[in-house]
């Protein structure tokens, strides 16, 4: 199979595209059977006990918040601020804060790039910033991107954010026809869209060269798999 070479704003876009066909049935169905799965699990332990590890209710920043998946796992969140570059996932994460009882006193939800962070959120700081499913899996992954986060993070502050493993047995690759044929079809815009994702995958040895070219002196690594991929996820704080 033949996959396009893009730049990173045309995957930036295709990305979009994806998930804005995707949004309304990513959630009715997508979130209800991740729920139920391993990893979903996982995820909601490490961060009701990372938001409960601080002594007062924090400020807290999701990377790439699709459908607002992850929302009901957070705790003790005085504001949370939400980011997603598909304008109908947005919409879709604001039905979910309607129907959902969150431990959040007050939720901002925005349409922006994650990779830009620091244009939209001029003057803020957060003790928390997690993001699943995005980094070294649908967008690259980089130590310029890390040092952007942790210049968002208040002294003491944590990141959460999971990553693809690469060159593991188990991984499938994700084209964009695998990823949304269910939706429209094998037709000719699919066709004229394949997209290898695997690129952005991260070996371990690599993801710690980024770590230790970022701003964050000490960080750990911790990995899981599930029918897909290995997945590793950083944990590291702001000294």
């Amino acid at each position: 199979m033949v996959f396009r070479n893009l730049n990173r704003k045309e995957v930036d876009d295709l990305v979009r595209d994806i998930y804005n066909l995707r949004a309304g049935n990513y959630r009715k169905v997508g979130d209800e059977k991740a729920f139920l799965t391993d990893g979903f699990k996982i995820y909601k332990k490490h961060l009701s006990e990372i938001c409960l590890s601080f002594s007062h209710k924090i400020d807290v920043l999701d990377l790439g918040c699709g459908t607002g998946r992850y929302f009901c796992c957070l705790r003790n969140v005085k504001t949370l601020v939400g980011i997603d570059i598909s304008e109908n996932m947005i919409e879709e994460a604001k039905e979910s804060l309607d129907k959902s009882k969150l431990d959040i006193e007050s939720t901002e939800l925005f349409v922006h790039n994650a990779h830009d962070i620091e244009q939209l959120l001029i003057g803020r700081a957060f003790d928390f910033i997690y993001s699943i499913g995005v980094f070294a899996e649908y967008t690259v992954l980089s130590s310029e991107l890390l040092n952007k986060v942790y210049d968002l993070l208040n002294p003491g502050g944590k990141i959460y954010i999971t990553t693809v493993n690469k060159n593991v047995s188990f991984n499938k690759s994700l084209s964009f026809k695998k990823i949304i044929k269910h939706i429209i079809g094998d037709n000719y815009f699919i066709k004229r869209n394949r997209f290898d994702f695997s690129k952005f995958y991260l070996t371990l040895g690599k993801l710690k060269k980024i770590l230790n070219e970022s701003k964050f002196l000490s960080y750990k690594i911790e990995s899981f798999k599930d029918s897909k991929h290995l997945h590793n996820i950083i944990i590291a704080q702001k000294g």
